[in-house]
């Protein structure tokens, strides 16, 4: 009977040990054996892959297949995130999809508005809060819509020498787009669509419906004027002649002197027929037929 000593178990382990070495795969705590072979030919491939590296910067010429010519002609398209923004980069856009004020040239959105009065432009219509001028902007006089300009040392007219401006009062332009439209409103027919055209007046339109008839015409006119054939019952051309001339002059008849009172003026006394070698005598009558004696006896 022979004893399997502790020598003999020591050996026998080593003799195992160098049996299953080369037949079995010794397990790794947290680890599970893998399901698939790996083959010789797999090795191979493994062994053939040489050591890749990243290019430190891009280039057009790589041959990096983690950085080649694609990558980079892709890469040159974009913006810099450090150059938005900055002098000499391209301007952001803010939430309205526009550039921001501060993005743009003063002469962009510099125009102010104000009151010009001695030389100066006033935040307020009292000429209390001057503003600072500024070469770079535009100014705006909200009294007289006049535009302005700093030169450096005064306020100049930029509408020209006759500081011409917008607006409706006697010393401005009018605006082109509303002279426009109401020149167009001119040329066309505007009149309302019940308008009648003028009628001519007629005196003997009786239809106090026409658009003829005359209203509050008198019912007859003057022996002077008009066509009237009587006037206050008296009838022209029978007891008032033709040509008779209305006055308010009364004249009296013709009054003779005496040797002790004057004449006076008038109507003289009408002659006779034949008369016509009779004279009127300062007493108002006509005399008859005298001879030159006795003519120069009475008259002279």
């Amino acid at each position: 009977m022979k004893i399997f000593s502790q020598k003999n178990a020591t050996r026998f382990w080593n003799n195992i040990k160098t049996w299953a070495s080369g037949k079995f795969v010794a397990k790794v705590s947290g680890k599970g054996l893998s399901t698939n072979d790996y083959t010789n030919e797999d090795k191979e491939k493994l062994q053939g892959l040489s050591k890749i590296t990243v290019d430190s910067s891009l280039s057009s010429s790589s041959t990096n297949p983690v950085q080649n010519k694609a990558v980079n002609a892709a890469l040159g398209g974009k913006v810099d995130k450090t150059s938005i923004g900055s002098p000499g980069g391209v301007a952001e856009l803010d939430s309205g999809g526009k550039v921001p004020a501060s993005q743009l040239p003063s002469y962009v959105d510099d125009v102010v508005e104000g009151y010009y009065y001695n030389g100066q432009f006033y935040q307020d219509s009292g000429h209390g809060q001057q503003i600072t001028p500024e070469s770079s902007k535009i100014y705006i006089d909200l009294s007289t819509n006049k535009t302005y300009r700093w030169s450096g040392s005064t306020y100049v007219v930029i509408s020209g020498a006759d500081g011409l401006a917008l607006g409706e009062t006697a010393q401005t332009a009018y605006r082109g787009d509303r002279g426009k439209v109401a020149y167009d409103h001119s040329q066309e027919p505007h009149a309302p669509s019940d308008a009648e055209k003028n009628v001519q007046a007629d005196w003997n339109e009786s239809d106090s419906g026409s658009d003829a008839f005359i209203k509050n015409k008198p019912a007859a006119l003057p022996a002077n004027g008009g066509n009237a054939s009587t006037v206050n019952g008296h009838t022209v051309k029978s007891d008032v002649p033709e040509n008779a001339v209305f006055t308010d002059t009364k004249y009296q008849a013709f009054t003779g002197a005496s040797s002790s009172a004057a004449g006076k003026a008038g109507l003289v006394p009408q002659p006779a027929a034949g008369d016509t070698e009779k004279l009127l005598c300062s007493d108002g009558t006509w005399a008859e037929e005298m001879s030159d004696e006795e003519i120069d006896a009475i008259c002279v």
